[in-house]
């Protein structure tokens, strides 16, 4: 699914990886998922704790890293 980080990886014919600015809409999907997830799982861990916790396993684009933490940082005030 688009709004999934992984989908925004393109693998590259010399064998490296490209990694795709992801658009704003899907970033927002994504949070929302990370939310209903933590929700789901009965989780008390805060978006932007389980961001903290998780980013460096993930693979984002500069820009998709500054859209996540300015939505994250909006929606927690």
């Amino acid at each position: 699914n688009k709004h999934h980080w992984q989908w925004w990886i393109l693998p590259e014919d010399e064998g490296g990886i490209k990694i795709l600015e992801m658009p704003e809409k899907y970033v927002k999907e994504m949070i929302c998922d990370w939310i209903g997830a933590g929700k789901a799982q009965h989780n008390k861990t805060s978006v932007n704790e389980w961001y903290q916790k998780n980013r460096h396993k993930m693979q984002l684009h500069p820009q998709t890293e500054k859209r996540i933490e300015r939505i994250i940082k909006r929606i927690t005030k």
